[in-house]
């Protein structure tokens, strides 16, 4: 089966792109007009016969492959779920009797007429689906399969592929949607550089702001130093000055009592002394 498989994906991408630029497409009947060259090949057959003929056996070929437990085969492939026929519960529906119901079908208009003969059945069943479903789609051609003319239908029905412009214009978005991610890449990098710059300059600020800050703080402890010493400065003027008022004092009093004169004296002295220098330890600045 494998080579089979391998046998009609050959096949088939052999032809594909040689009918991908001619076909002209009914889509009322899905019937193909194709080129002469398809013809002795035998492939006309497959691509002319409607899908309405191969949809019974391709319905069976892919219930046979479905299991009980994935349904989305036949749901991606027919758009038949929920079915819209009972189908078996043990799904045990064979490739033998898929042909039979096809072979037997007395609506069939061409039985024998699957394809061409020296293919398998099972390939030709994948190739008709690549004719009816994969190569409308195709969106890639080249130049040199415009040699062939195509067989034009009725205009009324009829509607064709042409695959040029739309690739051209893929190629188009795709370089754009290229150019437009490194730009993209290139402006968040940047608005990353400037939030970073940004981010210092707020730092550098607020160092700045806590320089001015402590300078003025600094500023102040020299005036308050300045203002202590003019203080002290004057205490000591008005001590001495005390002093000696004391002193006059104590000698108008001397004339009385010599020795009441001589231990006041001292004793005011011994007073002066500790008051200087009390004020001058708590009033000297350190």
């Amino acid at each position: 089966m494998a080579k089979t498989h391998a046998v009609a994906r050959k096949s088939s991408h052999k032809n594909k792109r040689k009918a991908s630029a001619s076909i002209f497409i009914d889509l009322t009947l899905m019937i193909f007009s194709l080129p002469p060259s398809l013809h002795p090949s035998g492939w006309a057959k497959i691509l002319s016969v409607p899908m309405v003929v191969y949809e019974p056996l391709i319905r069976l070929f892919y219930v046979n492959l479905r299991s009980p437990k994935d349904g989305e085969i036949e749901s991606l492939v027919l758009d038949l779920w929920p079915p819209k026929e009972p189908v078996a519960s043990n799904c045990d529906v064979s490739i033998e009797q898929a042909k039979r119901e096809i072979i037997l079908d007395p609506s069939l208009p061409i039985p024998s007429h699957l394809g061409p003969k020296d293919l398998p059945f099972e390939t030709r069943v994948i190739a008709h689906i690549i004719a009816t479903t994969l190569l409308p789609r195709v969106l890639n051609t080249d130049a040199d399969d415009l040699d062939d003319a195509p067989v034009k239908s009725k205009p009324s029905s009829s509607t064709s592929v042409s695959t040029t412009k739309p690739n051209v214009a893929l190629d188009s978005l795709a370089e754009m949607h290229t150019k437009l991610y490194a730009m993209a890449i290139t402006v968040a990098q940047v608005y990353d550089l400037m939030t970073k710059l940004t981010a210092m300059s707020e730092q550098v600020d607020s160092l700045k702001d806590l320089l001015l800050s402590a300078h003025f703080k600094i500023d102040s402890v020299k005036d308050v130093t300045k203002e202590t010493g003019v203080d002290v400065v004057r205490i000591h003027l008005r001590l001495d000055q005390i002093v000696k008022e004391a002193i006059k004092i104590a000698t108008k009093v001397q004339a009385g009592s010599k020795a009441i004169s001589t231990s006041l004296s001292s004793r005011f002295e011994e007073i002066s002394t500790r008051i200087v220098n009390t004020l001058t330890y708590f009033l000297c600045p350190r």
